[in-house]
């Protein structure tokens, strides 16, 4: 999974799209949420202000300047703020967030609760660190509920921001997940005598969970229409839904969607069987080519039969002229079965080539389609194959698809 910067910061951009062009300050809101999007805080925050004051009741105008002002007090590693500035940014952001959740009608009711009880945490911080000499060091992570230890000591006071108290000095800050599946971080930092510190959010990325696809040799792999490699194929997946395909020429097109978890299976790599079936198409073929053979048996069965009856023609007529036999009858009757057999062998040859034809097309173009659409997940934890139309998604005919 891509490394996020900021959790909150992305579900309060994501909001943008959820309103009309001719809204009030909509305009200003969208270029603000661009400029957040590009971590230009300052700029942003100017921005947002304009929107806020065309609209001041709007909750996404409220909620989004409360986050850029909330960044804004974490400052930048090469420009850091000064405790008067993150105190004056943090109450700004605080109001704001305040005012949001007294509105009561924005769908990040719970995001603003949480962002109140952090910011409140960190002006206390604020506060405490003008009156005591040692360094204070607010962290924040994602999960909220990660273990933090600094210096081999858990520091799991409150969950999701802790203010800790420091000597001067370097230390050494480590976060881990509760829970497995997930990246640790661990920071060095360098403290001065009285600095408050706000890190950025500490965001612990998942792992990816561990697949092997069994089954069917040979047979190609796709995951998410991407293709992969051939059966069989170990996947590492981000975690979130994804759609394995596995296909081959001749065979049905199978499909699962399985759910990845943060690090997978803690046992070990999760197996996917793609036991393929043969296609429809692929036992028209065969069909095909044996119909084909024994058209062509017949053809030749005929077309002897026919030549047999043109050389007993042919001895009557010598007969006919050499004896001056009065009757021609046995040489037109010969004459007219070797027509018979001649025109059945045609059609027998004939038949042949169109079923020769016909399971020729079948078996080299008998290759499925990865869909576009994926099926919908159901997370009850078993597996459903569902049986798809034969002429759904390729000219063999027919996938079978299996979601949880």
């Amino acid at each position: 999974m891509r490394v996020r910067a900021c959790a909150f910061l992305v579900s309060s951009i994501l909001t943008t799209s959820a309103y009309a062009a001719d809204r009030p300050g909509i305009v200003d809101f969208r270029r603000g949420t661009e400029l957040l999007r590009n971590a230009e805080y300052v700029e942003a925050s100017l921005a947002l202000e304009l929107a806020l004051k065309a609209d001041p009741t709007e909750p996404a105008y409220l909620f989004t300047l409360a986050q850029s002002r909330r960044k804004q007090a974490e400052g930048k590693k090469d420009a850091p703020l000064s405790a008067a500035e993150q105190k004056l940014r943090l109450e700004q952001a605080l109001a704001l967030y305040r005012t949001y959740l007294r509105l009561g009608t924005g769908s990040r009711l719970d995001e603003a609760r949480a962002a109140e009880v952090d910011i409140q945490l960190q002006l206390k911080a604020i506060a405490d660190s003008a009156e005591a000499p040692d360094a204070l060091v607010l962290v924040t992570t994602e999960p909220r509920d990660a273990m933090v230890t600094i210096d081999d000591v858990p520091r799991d006071e409150t969950a999701g921001s802790r203010n800790v108290r420091l000597t001067p000095g370097p230390h050494v800050l480590r976060v881990d997940a509760r829970s497995p599946g997930y990246t640790h971080v661990v920071k060095k930092i360098d403290l001065q005598p009285k600095q408050m510190l706000l890190l950025p959010t500490i965001v612990l990325d998942p792992l990816p969970a561990k697949y092997h696809v069994m089954g069917t040799l040979g047979a190609e792999v796709f995951v998410d229409q991407q293709p992969t490699g051939r059966v069989p194929v170990a996947l590492s997946l981000a975690p979130g839904n994804h759609t394995i395909s596995v296909r081959k020429r001749g065979y049905q097109l199978s499909e699962q969607v399985v759910v990845a978890k943060p690090g997978g299976d803690p046992r070990g790599e999760e197996e996917v069987q793609a036991n393929l079936r043969i296609s429809t198409a692929r036992v028209t073929a065969y069909v095909s080519f044996g119909v084909a053979v024994a058209s062509a048996g017949v053809g030749m069965g005929l077309a002897a039969v026919a030549l047999r009856n043109e050389n007993t023609a042919l001895n009557q007529r010598s007969l006919w002229a050499v004896e001056g036999l009065e009757s021609s009858e046995p040489y037109n009757s010969a004459r007219s079965r070797r027509n018979d057999f001649r025109d059945g062998s045609v059609v027998g040859f004939s038949s042949a080539a169109a079923f020769a034809g016909i399971g020729i097309a079948l078996y080299f173009l008998d290759t499925p389609s990865i869909p576009a659409a994926t099926l919908r997940v159901r997370t009850t934890g078993k597996v459903r194959c569902v049986p798809q139309p034969a002429f759904a998604n390729s000219f063999a005919g027919g996938f079978v698809g299996c979601a949880f």
